[in-house]
C-alpha cells in the first residue's frame, strides 16, 4: 500500500542496484522501483557532478541520449544544466560540446543565482536536432574508423541503425557505386533506423553533389524523418548553403515540409 502511495511523490535516491532498480527514501520509509517509473528532477541553471562510474553510466544511457565512448571524458566532470527536457533527461555543456544525460548520473553540487525553470516550448526539437546530427556524424566517423578487416563490427553497426547498401555508399561519397545501386533498383526512399533516407544522409555529411544525383533519381525531398525533420531542416540547421541551393532548386513543396506542431 505504501509503495502506491508515494507514486507521483519526490523523495531521495538512496541506492541503484545491480539490476538497476532505485531504491527511493520517503518521510515513511524507504521503497525499490524499476527505474521506468522513476525520473530525477533537476532544473536548468543546477550545477552537477557527473558518476565517474563507467558501468552505471553505460547502464542508465540505454534509451536517455544513449552512450558512446567519448562519454568517457566528461565522467566525475562538474558542469551545469542547460536545458531540462520533457522526460526530464537533462542537457549540460562540457568544453564547447553537448550532451544529453539521464539525470540519475548527476548529483547536485550548486545552484545558479540566474537559473529559470521555464523554458521555450520548442527548444526540445532544436536540442535534440543538434545532438542527434552530432551522433549521427560520430557514428559515420565510427564506422570509417573500424577498418574494412573488422567486417563483424561494420555488419553489427550498419544492422543496428538498418542501413542500406544506399545509405552506406552515400557515406562512403561513392557516387559510382551509387549510380549502380539505382540502376540495379535500389529503394531510393527507404529509410534508417531514425527515418532517415539516402538523401537525410547526404544533407548531414554536406555532399551537394551527392544531393543533386539523388535528386535527379526521383529522390524525395519532402520525407520526414522520426524528429519530423525534411533534409531542407537539417541542411539549414548545419548551415549547408550548397545542400539547401541544391533542395530548393529542386523545387521541393516548402509547405509539406514546414514543421508540424
Amino acid at each position: 500500500m505504501f509503495f502506491f502511495q508515494y507514486l507521483g511523490k519526490k523523495g531521495k535516491v538512496k541506492e541503484i542496484d545491480s539490476d538497476g532498480d532505485v531504491k527511493i527514501k520517503f518521510k515513511t520509509g524507504s521503497y525499490t522501483y524499476n527505474p521506468n517509473v522513476v525520473a530525477k528532477v533537476l532544473s536548468k541553471g543546477d550545477i552537477v557532478q557527473i558518476s565517474s562510474d563507467i558501468e552505471k553510466a553505460k547502464f542508465l544511457q540505454n534509451k536517455h541520449g544513449g552512450w558512446n565512448s567519448r562519454m568517457e571524458s566528461i565522467l566525475g566532470k562538474t558542469a551545469q544544466v542547460q536545458h531540462v527536457f520533457k522526460t526530464y533527461d537533462v542537457c549540460i555543456r562540457i568544453s564547447g560540446e553537448t550532451w544529453c544525460l539521464n539525470p540519475l548520473l548527476c548529483t547536485v553540487v550548486g545552484k545558479s543565482s540566474s537559473s529559470s525553470s521555464s523554458d521555450d516550448d520548442d527548444s526540445d526539437d532544436d536540442m535534440f536536432s543538434q545532438m542527434f546530427i552530432r551522433a549521427a556524424k560520430e557514428t559515420m566517423s565510427q564506422i570509417f574508423d573500424i577498418g574494412t578487416t573488422d567486417i563483424e563490427k561494420l555488419l553489427s553497426v550498419k544492422s543496428t541503425l538498418k542501413w542500406t547498401e544506399l545509405h552506406l555508399s552515400i557515406l562512403k561519397n561513392d557516387e559510382k557505386l551509387t549510380k549502380e545501386l539505382l540502376e540495379k533498383g535500389a529503394d531510393i526512399n527507404e529509410t534508417d533506423e531514425y527515418g532517415n533516407t539516402a538523401l537525410h544522409i547526404a544533407v548531414i555529411k554536406n555532399i551537394p553533389k551527392m544531393v543533386r544525383l539523388l535528386i535527379e533519381k526521383g529522390a524525395k525531398a519532402d520525407i520526414l524523418n522520426k524528429k519530423n525533420h525534411a533534409p531542407i531542416h537539417i541542411a539549414v540547421m548545419e548551415g549547408s548553403k550548397q545542400c539547401v541551393k541544391e533542395l530548393l532548386d529542386s523545387s521541393i513543396n516548402i509547405k509539406v515540409c514546414i514543421k508540424r506542431q
